[in-house]
């Protein structure tokens, strides 16, 4: 027994979570779980950043976080615009608000829209400077925009290193969920297709190569996530939850979202 737990304390790990979530809802599971694993002691989440313009993409997180309880895990919101529009090009539905405003109005989160959320810049310098070195692991499931303008950022009040010195005392690891979509963003399902394909340009180029892990991974598409959640049997306290909630909203048929679950690309880059 004392052998099987000394992985878990060894492995407990200091987490960010920047997600495009919206339009997917691959990225509320992978919310939910980095919620679940910081409740129970094997992260320490330290933040949730969103990283499209979509006003209300804060608003969901901040709707799953106050339902674990985590309101004092810091969320930060990309205010450019970049993908603001709820569903530029995304070929009709709901567009980045598949769930959002359901999620909202339900939960009544402290946090409904970017206006009630920190710059996602300026979440990621204050809770790296206040990390100890190497030792903050960042999960990147949506576009690179957040982590392009942390490269390229300066000395400020939380820390006088560039963006990219910071990334090197403090970082040991992002793994990106990489792929079309992510570095592509579909050819520009939402927002601009050659402006996020250039932010992962100059953010991956940016990086302080040699001085952290960077892991890329397309894995997990076959592994469906959430349908168990639609058996109050199996998962009595999933039925109150906005994990639950959001699948049941998203418009996608079953194995794509809904009651058949997701495909788990983000929550497996996440875990």
């Amino acid at each position: 027994l004392a052998v099987a737990g000394l992985p878990l304390i060894a492995a407990r790990q200091r987490l960010i979570v920047d997600t495009d979530m919206g339009l997917d809802v691959d990225d509320v599971i992978a919310v939910c779980i980095a919620n679940a694993m910081h409740a129970s002691g094997e992260v320490e989440l330290l933040a949730v950043v969103h990283d499209t313009g979509f006003p209300k993409g804060v608003g969901g997180i901040s709707a799953i976080n106050s339902w674990w309880g985590h309101n004092d895990i810091p969320i930060g919101a990309f205010k450019g615009s970049f993908a603001r529009d709820a569903c530029n090009g995304c070929g009709g539905g709901l567009g980045q608000d598949q769930y959002h405003t359901d999620l909202i109005n339900t939960y009544n989160p402290p946090i409904r829209d970017y206006n009630d959320a920190e710059d996602a810049l300026t979440v990621y310098r204050k809770v790296l400077a206040a990390a100890p070195d190497k030792s903050v692991n960042i999960a990147s499931i949506g576009m690179l925009t957040n982590l392009r303008d942390l490269v390229n950022s300066k000395g400020d009040q939380y820390s006088a290193l560039s963006g990219k010195d910071l990334i090197a005392q403090k970082v040991d690891t992002i793994v990106y969920m990489d792929g079309g979509y992510n570095f592509g963003f579909g050819g520009g399902m939402v927002g601009d297709a050659e402006d996020c394909w250039s932010s992962a340009r100059d953010a991956i180029y940016g990086m302080p190569y040699g001085q952290i892990t960077q892991l890329f991974s397309t894995l997990a598409g076959e592994i469906v996530t959430g349908k168990r959640m639609f058996d109050g049997n199996m998962c009595p306290n999933a039925q109150d939850s906005p994990c639950k909630r959001a699948l049941a909203d998203n418009h996608s048929p079953d194995g794509q979202g809904g009651a058949g679950g997701r495909a788990s690309w983000d929550p497996f880059v996440t875990l």
